[in-house]
């Protein structure tokens, strides 16, 4: 099988774990507690994209703004259209970290990591080590969110509660744009 076709055939995975842990920053303050790793708060920033496809097009909608509901993007994913790109916030600890992430191939565009000690401002050799140790960091933090995504999508409680919760988050958003529109 061809890389594309991968993608292709594995898409929805990442669109429903962003589409999940947007449902999951939405709730409470965010706080989801990872084994292993304790308490980790993750939010949507800023920036969502979210795609349909019908017959022979695709349909995109970005929604960007101070607006922590994004209630226009809340809309579009009540008509159904799937999140594909993402910007994220997260934190552990004294450790806080931006980054966008791609549905498609659950990727990176971009992060931003925590500011380092100001000690090693004049190593460069610690300022490299100590960015790739932050970096790491927040793999092994994304890498648990999604196998906590991943481990929740295949039991039974998926069915039974968190997919319901999900659905009517989802439905939720379809009267967050007819009340901004009055």
């Amino acid at each position: 099988m061809e890389l594309a076709e991968h993608i292709s055939r594995w898409r929805f995975l990442g669109q429903e774990f962003l589409t999940w842990v947007w449902f999951r920053s939405d709730q409470g303050d965010g706080s989801l507690e990872l084994e292993g790793l304790g308490q980790v708060e993750i939010w949507l920033e800023n920036q969502v994209t979210l795609e349909s496809e019908e017959e022979d097009r695709i349909e995109r909608v970005s929604c960007s703004g101070q607006n922590p509901g994004l209630r226009e993007a809340r809309f579009a994913l009540a008509q159904g259209k799937k999140v594909t790109k993402a910007r994220f916030r997260m934190s552990l600890g004294e450790d806080e970290w931006s980054f966008g992430w791609e549905a498609g191939r659950l990727s990176f565009q971009s992060m931003r990591l925590p500011a380092g000690p100001a000690e090693l401002k004049e190593d460069p050799d610690g300022v490299f080590f100590e960015r790739l140790k932050l970096l790491e960091r927040a793999l092994e933090v994304l890498d648990a969110l999604f196998s906590m995504f991943l481990s929740l999508r295949v039991s039974p409680a998926w069915e039974k509660e968190e997919f319901p919760a999900l659905a009517e988050w989802i439905r939720q958003g379809a009267f967050f744009s007819k009340e901004a529109q009055r």
